[in-house]
């Protein structure tokens, strides 16, 4: 039975400094209803997003390199930790800049404790520590923001192909105006004004999403936003978080969709996330509705539970996500795909 290499980046929470008292990562709920439309039309500009400064403007390529003869899943980012060279995955799961604590070792990234509580792709609680200096940079895009870089311990896997962590895209786009575009089909990402890069998006296949309702925003100024969006799964109503971090579509064996669908579903392979090893099931060919997009996907059934400050019953991944080209903001989400 192979060992697979998905499903296991973390999202971030603070925990609360008064006693007996927590919220996990990453925020606040959403709500419940259905995603609220945005026009399909770029809606106008900011007042100053036009006039970003140019420096503000950042891109990068994103690569899928082939390991043992096969495309790995993953879109990666080529970076740097203190001059040293590494790769990163590009991570819409995550939502903090994540070191591999191993790496961090390596080149002498301390690291402090923090009441930051992390979580793994099965709900798991993960240990971090907030990273002193990590001198962050990506190959094109430049120097990164250390601050609110986080430290873990990662699979061994990330050793082995010379994974030096994740990045979380969405953490990028914190400047006023400014929306990251994140082209899987076209292998870039790009910090640009908002309006811009909505326009990319027009005419450029199906729509996925177009909300703001869909964001699950954190009370933490240190953590960025997930995306959770309204989706159809053999069927049955489910909450999906987007995450490039996820080599197949996932729904937690507990939620509704899940347990419609276990007694199809077959043992599949192993899986090690940042905190946990499982062995998935699949369900195959089941019909997934996510906006206008329609795919037949094996389904992965995964256990664990929901992250109760962002709730969400399973993950759309790369299987999905591959086709898309994504607009990322801290207040809203769009995306597109072929």
């Amino acid at each position: 039975m192979r060992r697979s290499v998905a499903l296991f980046l973390l999202a971030a929470g603070c925990a609360k400094q008064s006693v007996g008292q927590e919220t996990a990562a990453p925020g606040a709920p959403p709500q419940t209803s259905a995603p609220t439309a945005v026009a399909s039309a770029p809606p106008a500009a900011d007042a100053g997003a036009e006039d970003a400064p140019a420096t503000d403007r950042r891109h990068a390529t994103l690569n899928f390199r082939e390991i043992d003869g096969k495309r790995f899943p993953f879109p990666l980012l080529r970076g740097t930790v203190r001059g040293s060279p590494t790769w990163f995955i590009a991570d819409t799961g995550a939502t903090q800049h994540v070191l591999g604590s191993s790496l961090a070792r390596k080149l002498r990234v301390d690291g402090q404790p923090s009441a930051i509580e992390g979580r793994g792709h099965l709900g798991e609680r993960v240990a971090v520590k907030v990273a002193k200096d990590p001198a962050l940079a990506l190959e094109e895009w430049g120097a990164l923001s250390g601050e609110g870089v986080l430290i873990a311990d990662l699979p061994a896997l990330f050793d082995k192909l010379d994974l030096g962590g994740v990045i979380s895209p969405q953490a990028l786009g914190e400047t006023s105006g400014l929306a990251v575009l994140v082209d899987f089909p076209e292998a870039r990402m790009e910090l640009i004004p908002e309006p811009n890069a909505l326009a990319a998006l027009v005419g450029g296949g199906y729509w996925l999403g177009r909300c703001k309702d869909c964001v699950c925003s954190g009370k933490s100024d240190a953590r960025a936003a997930a995306y959770i969006l309204s989706a159809r799964i053999g069927g049955h109503v489910a909450r999906l978080s987007i995450d490039s971090g996820a080599e197949h579509t996932d729904v937690r064996l507990g939620s509704a969709a899940g347990k419609k669908l276990a007694p199809r579903a077959s043992a599949g392979q192993k899986t090690q996330t940042a905190g946990a090893q499982y062995v998935e099931r699949t369900a195959p060919a089941v019909a997934v509705t996510v906006g206008d997009v329609s795919r037949q996907l094996d389904i992965a059934l995964v256990p664990g539970n929901e992250d109760p400050g962002c709730p969400s019953d399973g993950n759309l991944g790369m299987d999905v996500l591959s086709s898309c080209a994504l607009v990322l903001t801290p207040h809203s989400f769009a995306a597109r795909c072929q």
